[in-house]
């Protein structure tokens, strides 16, 4: 299994439009690994509603990077509209705060 982030993640909205991609393609990449040892492990068939109900290590990793995921889409609606693709372009769509 990946190792977890211990830093904080960026507010969303005070990412470029860069940052947001890249942070979007390691946690495709992390929830392409979480799948895999959800599979391997035997949970497979397991709902979204039944993992995110569990605490143990594999469904916690898996709701941070899917509660992660959301967050991010959601600024990229937020900036592009309700059909927004699922990356950002990289001019024109930056920042909506100031960084903390």
């Amino acid at each position: 299994m990946s190792t977890v982030r211990r830093t904080r993640p960026l507010l969303v909205q005070t990412m470029t439009a860069g940052q947001i991609n890249k942070e979007l393609d390691r946690l495709d990449e992390r929830s392409k690994l979480s799948t895999a040892h959800f599979i391997k492990a035997g949970r497979g068939y397991e709902k979204y509603s039944e993992t995110a109900n569990k605490t143990d290590q594999l469904s916690l990793e898996y709701m941070s990077v899917s509660v992660r995921q959301s967050e991010l889409n959601a600024e990229i609606r937020s900036r592009m509209g309700h059909n927004a693709s699922s990356r950002l372009p990289l001019r024109g769509f930056g920042p909506i705060m100031k960084g903390r």
